[in-house]
C-alpha cells in the first residue's frame, strides 16, 4: 500500500493506471513516468 500512496495523486486523474498499479506496481510506476 505504501507504494500505492505516492502514485495515488496521479491515479486520481487517471483511474485506469490505478487499477494497473494494484495488480502490477512496477508497471504502474513506468506508466506514471510517462504521464509526468
Amino acid at each position: 500500500m505504501a507504494a500505492g500512496s505516492p502514485p495515488a495523486t496521479v491515479a486520481q486523474p487517471f483511474p485506469p493506471p490505478e487499477t494497473t498499479s494494484n495488480h502490477l506496481p512496477a508497471a504502474g510506476t513506468h506508466r506514471m513516468t510517462k504521464y509526468l
